[in-house]
């Protein structure tokens, strides 16, 4: 969970800089597959 608040941030920051769009698609990309790793571990976990 902290994974995914730390790239949502850096996301923002990024945004809020006028980064590339290439450096924000890259924070976005980690918060995403932080996310996609948390439900593969719900999911395991419930069975």
């Amino acid at each position: 969970m902290y994974g995914f608040v730390a790239a949502r941030a850096a996301h923002a920051v990024a945004y809020g800089t006028a980064q590339s769009h290439d450096v924000r698609a890259t924070f976005y990309t980690i918060g995403s597959v932080i996310v996609m790793a948390m439900a593969v571990y719900a999911l395991i976990a419930l069975l």
